[in-house]
Formats: C-alpha cells, structure tokens, sequence
C-alpha cells in the first residue's frame, strides 16, 4: 500500500458534521463579539499606558527642575569636593568631575521620581481593573 492509499482510506471515511447554519452564525457571532471585547480591552490599556508615560514624565520633569533649582545651595559642597581633587592631584580632572557629579545628581532624582510615579499608577490602574 502507498502512501498516497493510505491518506484516502483515511479521507474516505471521513463524515464530518455539519451543523446549521443558525447554529455557525450563532458561534461566529459569539467569537466575533469575544474578539471586539478583546480589541477594546487592548485600547483602553494602550489609553492607560500612555496617560500613565505622560504622567511618570511630567513627574520626572518637575523633579528635575527642582533639583536643578537647589545645585547653587550645593556650591560649598562641589568647591570643597573641587579643592580636594586638586590637592590629590586629579587637577585637570576636577571639572570634568563636578561636571559629572551634577549631572549624576539631577539625572538620579529625577529618573527615582519618574519610575516611581510610573510604577505607582500601574499598580494603581491595575488595582482599579481588578476592581471591575
């Protein structure tokens, strides 16, 4: 027996039911409404994504802005750090440094607040979800 034998004794008795057609379109009907809940479900979460993105970034913005706003209380504290490097011997590198370090101090609070925030109202948003 060949195997092109094989696959029509299998075909051959092969009898599918078929149902109405009231009962397919009830079916196609169920799964074609299951698939706009789901669509509208994805919408709202693509909604809530970026409202929550807006707000992490508006937070993080404000953040810092503050910061930036308090670096000239912090300047006895970078010439002290200034005038160490220098005694060290790391003179040429001094500014590059505090160049540095001001940007690690902005750049720190600012990405802490806005992850923060990000993290908050996801748990919050999946907490009002649950809720339904």
């Amino acid at each position: 027996m060949t195997e092109k034998d094989e696959f029509s004794d299998i075909f051959k008795n092969f009898e599918p039911k078929i149902d109405s057609d009231c009962d397919f379109m009830s079916r196609l009907s169920r799964s074609l409404d299951a698939v706009e809940m789901v669509k509208e479900r994805n919408r709202e979460y693509v909604r809530a994504s970026r409202r929550m993105a807006a707000i992490a970034a508006a937070a993080g913005f404000a953040a810092g802005v503050a910061v930036m706003l308090l670096l000239p209380y912090f300047a006895d504290v970078f010439a002290i750090v200034r005038d160490w490097m220098k005694s060290a011997g790391m003179g040429p590198m001094a500014d590059n440094a505090m160049t540095l370090l001001q940007a690690l101090i902005v750049i720190a609070p600012t990405l802490t607040v806005a992850l923060t925030v990000y993290r908050t109202s996801t748990l919050v948003a999946r907490h009002q979800s649950l809720s339904f």
